[in-house]
């Protein structure tokens, strides 16, 4: 926002000098401006910074910054009206944080006049402007400065065309090459979506992926490697939206199986080259073109090789005589689909010559075709696996989501620490919240370090990325994939008291409903009868109490009574889960609260179902202690106190491992120890802890544990300790 205080001194400047206007009217230097909101949504709004006043002259002042709000993209006009020190040249440069490309440098000069009559000159210029904030430096770089001052008075920005923007970018390679040879220019193709976009240029930028590698890159985005490594060029928009889309490659030489062994074949299609090495074949790979040894460290070894037999092949790898490891090749389904099987080799003594050879038991079940080679440099091993997320069209997420939407999709990307490390790849998996596979979420690897997740079905799911540097090196992240109903969506969401936001936006969030009263009624259609977690996204602006609020499910006639705890000071949107036991089909949830808070959206996620049992606590064979239900949150009947024991009977069940999900409120203000029967039989120890915020305690939270069942029925039985 810009600064309110200049307000006053304008007011006031009106008064003193009021008997200035006829002249000024007369001499047309004078011009009266409405000063309108600081947000421009259409093609003649505008912003107007009335009284900047502010001297350009030092790069490192802090009082030339100048932030605004804009509610549409588009290419905007820029008026500064400024003077210089007795109309001398001078320079100045505008700068908008976050779009580079926008930068603009003048040389101004116009004299100031003597007081009153101010004489101003105004600069016009126009750049592309993304949606949101906007913040502009005005300045003379200190490499510049020529002592004279430059004195800005007034910012007018105002929308001259509303921009169709990027939606994202698509790079293309001639064949869709990845692999390039040193000193092989290839030409690269930006591809802007829509393809009307107003503005459809791009910059090129390429980079290291790693510690070697080299490369040129025109501005016309003619790509010339130099020097083996990996590396990655990117593309980006010129519409101050940022779009941008990466092109990885790699720099090396490939070397033809069927020019370095003795047995040789052409039957199988395919191949590149004349040929391939035939079953059980010693090839001896150079590592370079002229023999010379590019330098110790590591190589990455990618073996192009078919293998049509049911199980894996077998080779020793060996640099010069000494043996390195064994590798595997799986089946490729026949012996005409070819595949890649990539190792990462550390070598120190200056080997010429890397072989893929037959030893002992090895069976050498596959044909080889070539092998690419690429010299990563010194050796850094990976220490921890980070995670950041975009969404699909490029947007930067600020964090890790929690939640993933059915049908919707991240782009996840895995980074090393230290960001250096030597091997820069991973595989990917996604399982279930106990390391299962699982149906919930689909990936897409798109590339070595990232992959994109799609929910499927609602529940949890984790995404592993695991470094392929060979030390097992790897992070998680946990998604739970929900139905989400956005709460403006007019369908599915029925407003009885309140309103959809119409005053702007609340923390980067402007699509809610809002109401000091706030009754609304949703409607959700279940794909099958089970417990739900039902996730209100939300945003409380009072920080000082609790506000509760009401849940009846299908128009039960008492609510259920929950609560959102009171803010703390840096809170923001949350999250507040409840449990619901939602019937298949459709079921409505009529949520009120007196003093509402803002609502987002609302989520659904299926957390029992027929392949999961909700033993109620109440309903089990109970020893001692006995029903309770003053707590609010429980499902069910109530609940059952802390001292109790109680024995859950299993129908029939196969045997294997279950997991088992204990849900249990702290409300008692501290840690407690219980023992898991099995059959009769001490399985285990869990501890259900106390929840880090105190304004927890009330909430019903899940600990979840692994125990093994045996085929037909079961009997679990948990016991206080102490």
């Amino acid at each position: 926002m810009f600064p309110k205080s200049n307000l006053k001194f304008a007011l006031y400047k009106k008064r003193v000098f009021s008997f200035f206007l006829i002249l000024v009217f007369i001499l047309g230097n004078f011009s009266i401006f409405d000063l309108k909101t600081n947000t421009a949504s259409a093609a003649s709004d505008y912003i107007f910074l009335e009284n900047v006043d502010a001297p350009i002259n030092n790069e490192d002042a802090t009082w030339n910054y100048y932030e605004f709000d804009l509610l549409t993209g588009g290419i905007y006009e820029f008026t500064l009206t400024y003077n210089t020190d007795d109309g001398m040249e001078t320079n100045l440069y505008c700068d908008f944080e976050g779009y580079p490309e926008n930068s603009r440098q003048f040389r101004v000069k116009q004299y100031h006049g003597i007081w009153p009559f101010i004489l101003t000159k105004d600069l016009k210029f126009e750049v592309p402007l993304k949606k949101g904030r906007c913040r502009l430096k005005l300045y003379e770089p200190n490499v510049l400065y020529d002592g004279i001052t430059c004195k800005v008075y007034h910012i007018r920005v105002a929308l001259k065309t509303p921009l169709k923007p990027v939606s994202s970018v698509n790079i293309t390679a001639p064949d869709n090459r990845d692999f390039l040879y040193p000193y092989e220019s290839i030409q690269l193709n930006a591809q802007i979506f829509p393809q009307d976009a107003t503005y459809k240029d791009v910059t090129w930028e390429v980079y290291k992926d790693g510690q070697t590698g080299s490369a040129d890159l025109t501005k016309d985005g003619l790509l010339t490697p130099n020097g083996s490594g990996k590396m990655f060029a990117i593309a980006t928009s010129t519409d101050g939206y940022g779009k941008r889309a990466f092109y990885e490659f790699k720099i090396g030489y490939q070397r033809e199986a069927e020019d370095y062994t003795d047995t040789t074949n052409n039957l199988h299609e395919g191949y590149t080259g004349s040929g391939y090495a035939d079953i059980a074949s010693t090839v001896e790979f150079p590592i370079s073109p002229d023999h010379n040894f590019p330098g110790p460290g590591l190589y990455e070894l990618s073996l192009c090789y078919a293998n049509g037999s049911d199980e894996d092949a077998v080779y020793t790898i060996r640099d010069n005589s000494d043996d390195i490891k064994k590798t595997t090749l799986p089946p490729t389904g026949s012996w005409e689909n070819w595949a890649y099987k990539t190792e990462y080799i550390q070598i120190n003594n200056g080997s010429q010559l890397i072989d893929y050879y037959v030893k002992g038991d090895d069976n050498g079940g596959a044909i080889l075709d070539h092998l690419r080679i690429v010299y990563l440099g010194e050796y850094r091993p990976v220490e921890r696996v980070d995670f950041f997320a975009q969404e699909m069209d490029g947007t930067v997420l600020h964090g890790l989501p929690d939640t993933l939407s059915v049908n919707h999709s991240y782009r996840v990307t895995a980074i090393t620490r230290p960001d250096n490390a030597t091997v820069q790849d991973f595989v990917w998996q996604v399982t279930d919240e106990y390391g299962y596979e699982t149906n919930r979420a689909e990936i897409n690897p798109t590339s070595e370090n990232e992959c994109i997740i799609k929910g499927v079905k609602p529940g949890l799911v984790k995404l592993r990325a695991t470094n392929r540097d060979g030390k097992g090196v790897y992070d998680d992240a946990t998604f739970i994939v929900q139905d989400i109903i956005e709460a403006e969506d007019e369908t599915k969401v029925e407003i009885i008291k309140g309103e959809r936001n119409q005053h702007g936006s609340v923390y980067d969030v402007s699509d809610f409903i809002r109401g000091n009263e706030l009754e609304f009624v949703c409607t959700y259609n279940a794909p099958i009868a089970g417990v739900y977690d039902f996730d209100l996204r939300y945003f409380l602006y009072n920080t000082s109490i609790d506000m509760p609020f009401d849940i009846y499910v299908n128009d039960q006639a008492e609510p259920i009574e929950y609560v959102f705890p009171k803010r703390e000071w840096n809170d923001y949107w949350k999250n507040n889960i409840v449990r619901l036991t939602l019937d298949e089909g459709i079921n409505t949830i009529r949520y009120y609260s007196y003093f509402g808070p803002y609502i987002d959206y609302l989520g659904f996620t299926l957390v029992e179902t027929s392949d999961v049992w909700a033993l109620q606590a109440e309903h089990a064979d109970i020893a001692q202690g006995s029903v309770k239900n003053s707590v609010r949150g429980y499902y069910g009947d109530g609940y059952v106190e802390e001292h109790a024991d109680m024995t859950f009977n299993l129908p029939d069940m196969q045997e294997g491992y279950y997991g088992l999900s204990v849900r249990y409120s702290a409300s008692q203000g501290y840690a407690a120890t219980y023992s898991l029967y099995i059959n009769g039989n001490k399985s285990k120890q869990i501890t259900l802890p106390m929840p880090k915020e105190n304004i927890e305690r009330y909430m019903w939270i899940d600990k979840t544990v692994l125990i093994h069942l045996d085929d037909g029925p079961n009997t679990i039985t948990i016991k206080k300790d102490g």
